[in-house]
């Protein structure tokens, strides 16, 4: 198993032995990782993150945040903090407006304008 999709697996398989139904729908790029109903029968999709420590950031793209306004049901963080040795799962609302977050440029990109003006052509 890929060591990215380990936390998803473990999220899935842990909380469906505990009477949830979900399916890992991750390759359909949703803005979501797992998909189903939690053990009242509540529709349910899962974004699952995973941090070392409680106090680690963590990070969501446009994509699924873009889900947590635009999808039916109740969208849930599943955070897993551990090494891999012990770890905890906490479920959290990403639509409680309590909850801290803030919009972060992670990388800037450089863009070529006018570039026609200072090439040259190289004929055949």
């Amino acid at each position: 198993m890929q060591r990215w999709r380990t936390a998803e697996v473990a999220v899935m398989d842990w909380l469906n032995a505990r009477g949830w139904d979900l399916k890992d729908v991750s390759k359909q790029n949703l803005g979501y990782n797992l998909v189903g109903v939690d053990n009242t029968g509540i529709a349910v999709m899962l974004e699952v993150k995973k941090v070392d420590r409680p106090d680690a950031r963590f990070s969501m793209t446009n994509n699924e945040m873009g889900a947590i306004e635009a999808e039916p049901g109740q969208y849930l963080l599943a955070i897993v903090i551990g090494d891999g040795r012990y770890a905890r799962l906490i479920l959290l609302d990403p639509k409680d407006r309590a909850l801290p977050r803030e919009r972060v440029c992670r990388a800037w990109e450089w863009q070529f304008t006018a570039w026609a003006e200072y090439g040259y052509f190289v004929d055949g």
